[in-house]
């Protein structure tokens, strides 16, 4: 019976025994020695058979896809998911870093050529700086006073700077207060091009609390809701005429009903409109490229969905319960999450 042996790692490395299977067996251990000393250089393989002598192809032939390590074959495409994994899970990690966290994103949809949806979020992430800024800084605020309350032995007394109990309310979010196009649509500033225009970009400028969804959630949730002065400048005010925003202060018998009014207060009308231009281009690129229609724009549904209802819901969360801290975490452990939902929804 013809009986093959393990690959020799190179002829130079193992003697040429072709009739006697004793003295390959007695051999195996030093073809061990010599895989863990030299793991690195590709194998050579040859066949050795008792009998007959005839040479013939062994588990794997020259240029195969599989490689030694350790005395194990390791088959490439094992290799490579595993380090699609772990890149996509540290970039997951990278998304909970504010500011940083697009990176890896705009990256990857510029390697995919799409040129449009990467300039957009750069965009949307230059735009939007002073605002992460803000939140940052109001993070930093809350615990510096927190820790400075709990050394004094006074208890937790930290007062929101912007003069509302968040645990009671929200205020509604904006896409251009507080971003660097704020002064540019504002028809009450000097730097505002076209007054009308930018009249026009304000009344728009709402949440989807503001829109027909608010009675629908009303009926379902039986939300009700009240308004709380803030300190929180609008978006039209001016130095000689100071506005202030109110907050939205909601009741309900769930507390899902309460978070989901609270989440979407914090999403602005356009910028989900921006969102869907951004998985609409991905969409177009992935169309160009030879998908279906009707799966890319399912699959870039599902993104816009996904991202959506995380980021608004586990910030409104983190508000709720933590104040700023808890609203950049949460937006932060939102993104990281979302990351690996799109990565999934990509496969579908």
């Amino acid at each position: 019976m013809v009986k093959p042996i393990l690959l020799a790692y190179g002829r130079e490395h193992f003697p040429a025994v072709k009739k006697d299977l004793n003295c390959v067996v007695k051999n195996l251990d030093s073809l061990n020695s010599v895989f863990q000393r030299d793991n690195t250089r590709v194998a050579k393989p040859i066949s050795i058979f008792t009998s007959p002598p005839t040479l013939a192809p062994a588990y794997a032939t020259a240029g195969s896809p599989d490689i030694i390590k350790q005395g194990n074959f390791i088959n490439k495409e094992t290799v490579r998911k595993t380090e699609e994994r772990n890149r996509i899970l540290s970039n997951a990690v990278l998304e909970t870093v504010p500011v940083f966290g697009k990176a890896p994103e705009i990256t990857e949809r510029v390697k995919s050529k799409d040129y449009p949806g990467a300039g957009i979020v750069a965009s949307q992430l230059a735009l939007d700086f002073p605002n992460l800024v803000d939140d940052a800084i109001d993070a930093v605020d809350q615990l510096d006073k927190t820790i400075k309350t709990k050394l004094c032995g006074d208890g937790y007394k930290y007062m929101y700077k912007k003069a509302y109990d968040f645990r009671k309310a929200q205020h509604p979010f904006s896409y251009f207060r507080g971003t660097l196009l704020q002064d540019y649509v504002n028809p009450n500033s000097p730097k505002c091009p076209n007054p009308k225009l930018g009249d026009w970009l304000i009344r728009q400028d709402k949440t989807l609390w503001d829109t027909k969804l608010r009675n629908i959630s009303k009926q379902v949730f039986k939300i009700q809701e009240s308004e709380i002065k803030t300190k929180i400048k609008d978006i039209k005010s001016t130095p000689e005429k100071p506005v202030n925003i109110k907050a939205k202060s909601f009741k309900a018998p769930s507390a899902f009903g309460k978070v989901t009014a609270r989440a979407m207060t914090r999403v602005p009308v356009i910028g989900l409109a921006v969102s869907g231009a951004i998985e609409g281009c991905q969409a177009a690129n992935e169309i160009k490229n030879g998908e279906k229609p009707v799966k890319a724009i399912n699959r870039a549904a599902l993104r816009l969905t996904s991202t959506t209802v995380l980021t608004s819901t586990l910030g409104a969360v983190g508000f709720m319960l933590f104040g700023p801290i808890g609203s950049l975490a949460g937006i932060g452990i939102a993104s990281g999450l979302n990351y690996l939902v799109c990565k999934a929804i990509d496969k579908i």
